[in-house]
């Protein structure tokens, strides 16, 4: 049984080039119209999943879903994992970013109202988290990682694709990223 007053959904307006932004209103109605009454919380630049999830474990929130591409569904992972609520949480991701790596890896629909009916008739399964410990040009820090942990040359296209205008979709911003 769904119980809407422990779930939050953690969204990034700037997921998926802006369009989740630019069709929140839509989205927003549309989740309800799935999930029931929940709360919304926004990220807020880098970091704002982490934030986030945190804010959503704070208010006794057990049942998160994050909307957003794989960074965002990063981010909020860390903010699980760093409030201790690994183990009485549960986490389904909304895909609407410009890679959509980890939503292709379990087949998950690329809709994130397909993707929220989806997860609510799913039975909940664990699911392994690493954690790397990693120094940075800001100083040592734990990171935690679900799908991939990049570093490197291929944390580097992470970056460029991040940082560039998405108008040409994800295939084609990786693809110059990586030939940058």
């Amino acid at each position: 049984m769904h119980d809407a007053s422990v779930t939050a959904v953690i969204y990034n307006p700037a997921a998926g080039a802006g369009r989740v932004g630019r069709r929140w209103a839509q989205l927003e109605a549309a989740l309800r119209g799935v999930l029931g009454d929940v709360v919304f919380l926004p990220t807020a630049g880098v970091g704002g999943g982490a934030a986030a999830a945190d804010a959503a474990l704070q208010r006794g929130c057990t049942r998160l879903f994050s909307l957003g591409g794989d960074g965002t569904h990063n981010e909020v992972v860390n903010g699980v994992m760093r409030g201790g609520g690994s183990e009485a949480v549960s986490l389904a991701l909304l895909p609407a970013g410009t890679g959509g790596d980890f939503a292709r890896m379990f087949g998950l629909p690329r809709d994130p109202v397909a993707a929220a009916t989806h997860a609510l008739a799913a039975t909940p399964r664990a699911l392994d988290v690493g954690r790397m410990q990693m120094t940075g040009c800001d100083g040592t820090e734990d990171k935690y990682f679900v799908n991939i942990a990049s570093f490197g040359m291929s944390g580097l296209v992470d970056k460029l694709v991040n940082e560039a205008p998405k108008t040409l979709g994800g295939r084609a911003s990786f693809f110059i990223g990586t030939l940058r």
